[in-house]
């Protein structure tokens, strides 16, 4: 995954995160401790995602997948 810049105008919140990929907030943090799931950081004590690495972790796992099936 690439160190792009992260545009702090499409920074996304856990509970924004979680609704978009259809999990539970509590996912999301069992995913963090595990140091599973997209990428994340934190300002201030506040986690926060990305898009644009939202996206490519999302297209990462979706290709991943993929090739488990063929």
């Amino acid at each position: 995954m690439s160190a792009a810049p992260i545009d702090p105008s499409t920074c996304l919140t856990t509970k924004q995160v979680a609704a978009w990929l259809h999990r539970s907030e509590y996912t999301m943090r069992r995913w963090r401790s595990r140091k599973i799931g997209p990428p994340h950081f934190a300002i201030h004590g506040r986690v926060l995602y990305g898009m644009a690495q939202l996206r490519e972790w999302f297209a990462e796992q979706q290709a991943s997948r993929q090739g488990e099936a063929a």
